[in-house]
């Protein structure tokens, strides 16, 4: 398989893990097209270097998952409901939305769940 291909296939797969269509991810790219996406996703355009950084951002992935060098964790419903939300909202929605995560995550993360179940 073509190296084009290989990232068609996992610009794809990451898109979907997210439940983008090709347009709602076009549209958190600048100057970027759902027809531009969907040439990216069939192997018919490579993505310059440019345009994999910016995928990847979009994406929440390495620049190295779209070569096959690293894979994709799986996320769970909640998190990809968030990401999601998170995404769609405007700049005042993400800037709350990143103050409530700062805010929360050290009081309320992993270790401090496991103390309070304990």
């Amino acid at each position: 398989m073509e190296t084009k291909q290989v990232i068609g296939q996992r610009i794809k797969e990451a898109r979907k893990r997210l439940g983008f269509t090709q347009q709602q991810l076009a549209d958190m790219i600048p100057g970027c097209s759902g027809s531009r996406v969907s040439n990216y996703e069939t192997g018919f355009r490579e993505p310059d270097a440019t345009m994999l950084l910016a995928l990847a951002n979009a994406l929440c992935v390495p620049v190295s998952y779209f070569y096959g060098l690293a894979d994709l964790e799986e996320m769970s419903a909640d998190e990809k409901a968030l990401l999601s939300k998170y995404r769609q909202s405007d700049q005042a929605g993400k800037d709350t939305l990143q103050r409530v995560a700062e805010h929360t995550a050290p009081k309320y993360g992993a270790d401090e769940q496991k103390k309070i179940a304990s």
